[in-house]
């Protein structure tokens, strides 16, 4: 606020506006909305200063110079309103100051806060006796104690061998996507097979595709997975990716 409308305010504030000065002070406090909050806030501290003056007046009479009061009214009850009228004047100046408007999540934000919410962990394989059945066992259990690192180690050297289950192999894209390794995740969702794993797998691809800025790729995922049981957040990424 420049010097001159600090002294318009206080001089309109104080009534000495008139004719076109008052008129045209009048139009600007309609237009400018930061400037209706500035006279506000002028009249309210005012207001206060007013009040704590009466108030250090009263203090230094002396009881015999004191004038009764109205009945049921009394100096606390007017410091305690003039004091809720200040809080009331300032909560308005604040509604009106300018506030940027929120902005809308983007696809990276909402699709990381979708990998965030990790898969649920496998039933850890029990049973066996060789080495891979053991390091498996020990990979699911990393995975259900949320050690992703740990369990994404174990897992790729199990999913890199022939014949790995779908399920081992997603769960190996589902480790590195909880660490951050987009890239990864990718590979191993691809490698699904047709089946059961197969539409959760493409679900969590998307998610990793938008982390590294490959829209058109995950839209193309998104749009095969409309009609699945992800419809609601699978539309809500559809219309971030527009």
């Amino acid at each position: 606020m420049n010097h001159n409308d600090e002294t318009q305010i206080q001089d309109y504030a104080a009534g000495l506006l008139s004719g076109s000065q008052k008129a045209e002070f009048e139009r600007r406090l309609h237009a400018e909305p930061d400037l209706k909050a500035e006279l506000d806030l002028y009249v309210a501290m005012t207001a206060l200063d007013q009040q704590r003056l009466k108030q250090s007046l009263f203090n230094s009479l002396e009881p015999h110079e004191m004038q009764p009061l109205k009945p049921g009214i009394s100096g606390k009850w007017i410091w305690g309103a003039a004091g809720l009228l200040v809080l009331i004047l300032i909560g308005v100046w604040y509604t009106q100051l300018p506030h940027p408007p929120a902005q809308p999540a983007t696809a990276q934000e909402i699709a990381f806060a979708l990998i965030k919410e990790a898969y649920p962990p496998p039933v850890a394989a029990m049973g066996g006796n060789d080495a891979s059945k053991a390091n498996q066992q020990q990979a699911y259990l990393a995975y259900r104690n949320k050690r992703y690192t740990e369990a994404a180690s174990l897992l790729k050297t199990l999913a890199d061998q022939p014949g790995a289950s779908d399920e081992l192999i997603f769960y190996t894209g589902e480790s590195c996507l909880q660490t951050g390794e987009w890239n990864a995740a990718i590979s191993y969702f691809d490698k699904v097979g047709p089946g059961y794993w197969n539409d959760i797998a493409q679900w969590r691809m998307a998610l990793a595709l938008i982390q590294t800025g490959q829209k058109d790729a995950a839209k193309f995922l998104l749009q095969e997975l409309q009609t699945g049981n992800k419809k609601n957040e699978v539309e809500k990424l559809l219309k971030t990716l527009q």
